[in-house]
């Protein structure tokens, strides 16, 4: 087996035993909460359906549109970081903001991926629990006008 060939099984194993091991220990995933009306977004990016990885690396918490919820957890979630771009990475977060781990994944994050936020789960001031709709952010290139077409690629490189 050649050394290339080792190093991508290595980094397969590692990939799935992570996916295996967050599949392992998901009790959030399973809610009995009620579900509400409200939504939840990312902090200063209320109606935002795509973002940069630096604008919600820069934002790094949920909140609810409804001022009375406070978000306590939600799970990001999403597809193509490894196993040749089939694995699912989840990521469970125990306040409103982005743990370490979740902020990781984001920085992976390339244009054209997808970022889901589940189970988002938040607390009205009588201390009940709600679920909040899920929803989804297609990750775009910072600087699209910025971006060097092939063509002027090549032509650089010659």
């Amino acid at each position: 087996m050649s050394g290339c060939v080792k190093i991508k099984t290595i980094v397969l194993a590692i990939c799935l035993l992570g996916v295996l091991s967050t599949f392992g220990r998901q009790p959030y995933l399973v809610c009995n909460d009620y579900m509400s009306p409200y939504k939840a977004y990312l902090h200063n990016y209320p109606t935002a359906d795509s973002l940069t990885v630096d604008s919600i690396l820069q934002s790094g918490r949920l909140v609810s549109s409804y001022p009375a919820f406070e978000v306590v957890s939600f799970t990001i979630s999403t597809v193509g970081l490894c196993m040749g771009g089939n694995g699912v990475v989840l990521v469970h977060c125990d306040s409103n903001n982005f743990s370490d781990k979740a902020r990781y994944v984001v920085k992976l994050l390339r244009p054209g991926n997808f970022l889901f936020f589940e189970c988002i789960r938040v607390k009205n001031k009588a201390g009940s629990y709600f679920l909040l709709h899920p929803f989804v952010i297609k990750i775009v290139a910072s600087h699209p006008s910025n971006a060097i077409h092939p063509s002027t690629a090549l032509r650089i490189s010659n």
